[in-house]
C-alpha cells in the first residue's frame, strides 16, 4: 500500500480547504512536509493491526487464491459452454 500517496492526497485535500490560506502563512504545502514520516508510519500500523484484527488479511488470500483456481475457472468456462450449447437449435449451428 502506497502511503506516500495517501499523504499526497491528504495535502491535496488540506490545500483545497480552508485551512489552506492559513496554511499559506506558514509556508504552505512544505509546511506540511515533516508530518509525512509519522503519517506514514501511524497508518502503516492502523493497517497492519486492522487486517490482523479483523481476519481481513486471511480472506483477501482466500479470494485471491479461488480467483486464481486454474480448475475453478476451467469450470466455469465448461459449464458456460454446455449452457449455451443447450440453448443453440439444429438451425442455429
Amino acid at each position: 500500500m502506497d502511503l506516500d500517496a495517501a499523504f499526497e492526497s491528504l495535502l491535496d485535500v488540506i490545500m483545497s480547504s480552508s485551512f489552506s490560506s492559513m496554511l499559506n502563512m506558514v509556508g504552505g504545502r512544505d509546511a506540511l512536509n515533516p508530518l509525512k514520516s509519522p503519517f506514514v508510519e501511524k497508518m502503516r500500523d492502523y493497517f497492519q493491526e486492522q487486517f490482523a484484527k479483523s481476519g481481513l488479511q486471511g480472506q483477501i488470500q482466500d479470494a485471491l487464491k479461488n480467483a486464481l483456481d486454474d480448475e475453478a475457472i476451467r469450470n466455469k468456462v465448461a459449464e458456460l459452454i454446455d449452457h449455451r450449447l443447450d440453448q443453440m437449435t439444429p438451425q442455429m449451428v
